[in-house]
């Protein structure tokens, strides 16, 4: 489903996997607030090729045109990476040559970042040479691997693990949820990547208070 289309539970698991993999910025560097107020600095997911491109250059990439077994994956989160929404709009709708050079990005000034996307030198390639499928079977690829290593994590948790999250009740003056408070999409993630596996539970609780620290206690 990194190639295609994920609702709901699946959705929201995703989602939350794919953030807390990417903490950085990969245009401006700087550091990604989940939970600011502020606009410009909001976390949003971007679309690698852009869906507008996608739709423009359906002539010169028959692979996008309709029909094709890819269009699903433009949408998709072997086709996305959390920026900013000050860098989202910044990228728009250019292409990612188009892009990773007016923003000086290279693989290797970059690749911290984006090995965290799940993007390695390969995909680097990839994307620069603009082999859209190419790219998207090897990140997602990537992706998948990373997902199997966390539940692998679960498994060898052990019997009777129970994971257990705080409820994120507390909120900031301004009506917001407070920086400190848990992020509710890691349960669901736990949760997804829990099912099937003997002896580990998910549980949200509401009578716990870990501090300011944004960690999972067994």
């Amino acid at each position: 489903r990194l190639k295609g289309d994920a609702r709901g539970a699946v959705y929201q698991a995703f989602r939350a996997f794919t953030l807390s993999r990417v903490t950085t910025d990969l245009l401006s560097g700087k550091p990604l607030n989940r939970f600011t107020e502020v606009k410009k600095d909001r976390v949003e997911l971007h679309h690698i090729f852009p869906t507008e491109w996608c739709r423009s250059n359906r002539a010169q990439h028959p692979e996008l045109g309709e029909g094709s077994s890819l269009v699903p994956t433009v949408n998709s989160f072997a086709n996305l990476i959390p920026l900013s929404g000050e860098s989202n709009k910044r990228w728009l709708a250019k292409s990612p040559p188009t892009a990773l050079l007016d923003f000086r990005i290279t693989y290797p000034s970059h690749s911290k970042v984006l090995e965290a996307a799940g993007i390695d030198e390969a995909a680097f390639q990839l994307l620069t040479a603009v082999r859209i499928g190419d790219f998207w079977d090897r990140r997602a690829q990537k992706l998948d691997a990373r997902r199997a290593q966390l539940q692998e994590v679960l498994v060898k948790s052990g019997p009777s693990r129970a994971w257990i999250c705080r409820s994120p009740s507390r909120r900031s003056a301004s009506g917001g949820r407070a920086a400190g408070s848990w992020c509710p999409q890691l349960m669901r993630t736990l949760g997804w990547l829990s099912r099937g596996t003997p002896g580990v539970r998910v549980e949200l609780r509401h009578d716990l208070d870990f501090g300011d620290s944004d960690t999972s206690r067994p």
